[in-house]
């Protein structure tokens, strides 16, 4: 399995269990302060949703959060066998607000896994919020070949939609779970990324 040899290449803990008859996998460095990638699966198959979001919270190869039991149900209603979550920060933390005013954002281990999961997916879904998207944009400001990678995957990008701030300037893809309405997204599917829409947002 790919992530077995990328995790034993990269020298990292990789941890397996269950959680409500859901297999689980999770690759952790040493000391489990960050995570670079989750999966969870419920049937044999290749069909794979990735979701990619902000950064990790307490979900692992035993355990799950809201955010990752609503990407699992996603994934389902994809008709999906497995999930991969992966972040662009790979540091474990509930606050992913004050993630963006700390210098730990792109380790290249946790870019390796990226690259290699967005291969593998069959479904991309992008969910990391506007503090996401200011991050991103800043990793494609200091690396013109991220730009590159996403095209790559151009035809599988999905998210709930694309939003805009006008304040802020930017365009976005909403988190998962809406703090200000954590269900706001609960009962709505995957949409394609449109060609303007991928455009905007990179």
């Amino acid at each position: 399995m790919w992530i077995d040899d990328v995790a034993k290449d990269l020298d990292l803990q990789v941890e397996f269990g269950a959680y409500n008859s859901v297999a689980g996998v999770a690759v952790f460095n040493k000391e489990h302060t960050e995570r670079y990638i989750l999966e969870k699966r419920w049937a044999r198959g290749d069909k794979i949703f990735l979701a990619f979001l902000m950064n990790p919270s307490k979900a692992s190869f035993d355990a799950t959060d809201r955010t990752v039991t609503q990407m699992i149900e996603l994934a389902k209603k994809h008709a999906c066998d497995a999930l991969y979550v992966i972040n662009i920060s790979s540091v474990i933390d509930a606050d992913s607000a004050k993630l963006v005013t700390t210098g730990h954002h792109f380790s290249p281990e946790n870019w390796r896994f990226i690259k290699e999961a967005l291969q593998h997916a069959e479904i991309v879904f992008i969910g990391w919020g506007m503090d996401g998207q200011k991050l991103i944009n800043q990793k494609l400001a200091e690396q013109s070949d991220i730009r590159y990678l996403f095209q790559q995957v151009q035809e599988k990008l999905h998210a709930y939609t694309v939003l805009e701030d006008t304040k802020e300037q930017l365009t976005y893809v909403p988190l998962p779970r809406n703090k200000n309405n954590y269900k706001k997204y609960a009962d709505a599917t995957a949409q394609k990324i449109t060609e303007e829409q991928f455009e905007q947002l990179f």
